[in-house]
């Protein structure tokens, strides 16, 4: 497996829950996909016994599993007081504010909009070009 290849999956077989990481990523983006695949596992169980969901793109998340796994993963793994707290005590932009919590800044995106998603007001770092991100209406 490749580093830029397949960043890992999740599957289950025999009632047993598996995630399988790429350990030729980065440490920092490794937490990630083991992140990604436990939403998958969460959220998804029932999609799991079918097949497996393989990664390859974690941050592109064109499709609605892969967007509620990486929402599943930035909360996760950087709870709202850590992101706040870095974001208003730091000063830094975007990229810093990442560095800083140790996740890649793509990912950070996904806190921000879960953020954002649940009330807390705040300049975003870019606009996506995407409608997945827009607020749902009841």
């Amino acid at each position: 497996c490749e580093a830029d290849g397949l960043k890992g999956f999740a599957t289950i077989q025999n009632r047993t829950k598996y995630i399988v990481v790429n350990s030729l990523l980065p440490l920092e983006e490794q937490k990630v996909v083991a992140a990604h695949e436990l939403g998958h596992i969460i959220k998804h169980e029932v999609r799991l016994k079918v097949q497996p969901m393989k990664d390859f793109d974690i941050y592109g998340a064109t499709g609605k599993l892969e967007r509620e796994a990486n929402f599943f993963a930035a909360d996760f793994l950087i709870s709202d007081e850590q992101a706040l707290d870095e974001i208003n005590s730091s000063g830094a932009d975007f990229f810093s504010t990442a560095r800083m919590l140790d996740v890649p800044a793509p990912f950070f995106a996904f806190k921000l909009y879960s953020l954002v998603q649940r009330g807390n007001a705040m300049r975003m770092p870019v606009d996506l070009d995407s409608g997945f991100l827009k607020p749902r209406r009841p």
